[in-house]
C-alpha cells in the first residue's frame, strides 16, 4: 500500500496521464477528468515510489470524496497523486474481492471515523493500514465473491443506460 507523490508536479500538454481524487468517477477512473500530464521523466522519478498496474485497487484518501474506490482496468500508463491510497493485491487476496469489501458499510464508516476533519477529511496513510478487515483465506471462495458483485455492478450499469421513454406524465422501459 502506498500513495503517489505529495509535491504538486509541473504539468505538460503531452505526456503521461495524471491522475487525482476528480477522476475518481461512480467506481472508475475517468482519464477524460485527469488532473493533466506529466513528463516522461517525472514519471521515471514516480514510478520509483509507485508504478500503477492493472488491478491496482485506489481509495480516495484526502478531500470531500474521501472513501471513494476505482479499480485499474487498464495497461496504459499513467500514474497517480497523494490523495489516492493504492493498494495491490499480492497472491492471497482477490483484487476485486478488496475493491468491493472497501466499498461496504463497515469499511466506509472506518474511512469516514479515521478521516481528519479539518477543511478537507483527510484519512492518513498509518490509520488506513491499520484497519482490520475481514478476507477468507480461500482465494477461490474471494475470486466467487468478487465476480459475483462484479456481474450486479454490470447488471446495475446496463440498467441505468436503458432509455426511459416519457409518454403524457407516465413512463415506460
Amino acid at each position: 500500500m502506498t500513495d503517489g507523490p505529495h509535491e504538486t508536479p509541473e504539468l505538460v500538454e503531452e505526456g503521461v496521464p495524471f491522475i487525482s481524487v476528480d477522476a475518481i468517477v461512480d467506481n472508475k477512473i475517468d482519464f477524460s477528468r485527469k488532473r493533466g500530464n506529466i513528463s516522461e521523466k517525472y514519471d521515471e522519478l514516480c514510478c520509483k515510489k509507485y508504478k500503477p498496474q492493472l488491478h491496482d485497487v485506489y481509495l480516495v484518501k484526502s478531500g470531500s470524496t474521501v472513501g471513494k474506490v476505482a479499480i485499474v482496468e487498464t495497461t496504459e500508463k499513467f500514474n497517480i497523486w497523494s490523495p489516492l491510497a493504492a493498494m495491490r493485491c499480492g497472491d492471497k487476496t482477490y483484487p476485486y474481492f478488496l475493491y468491493n469489501l472497501l466499498q461496504t458499510k463497515d469499511l466506509q464508516a472506518q474511512v469516514a471515523d479515521k478521516a481528519s476533519n479539518g477543511t478537507q477529511p483527510n484519512l492518513s496513510m498509518r490509520e488506513l493500514e491499520k484497519f482490520p478487515v475481514c478476507v477468507p483465506s480461500n482465494i477461490e471462495e474471494q475470486k466467487k465473491i468478487g465476480a459475483y458483485f462484479e456481474q450486479l455492478d454490470n447488471l446495475i450499469t446496463l440498467h441505468q443506460r436503458k432509455p426511459i421513454i416519457i409518454l403524457g406524465g407516465f413512463y415506460a422501459e
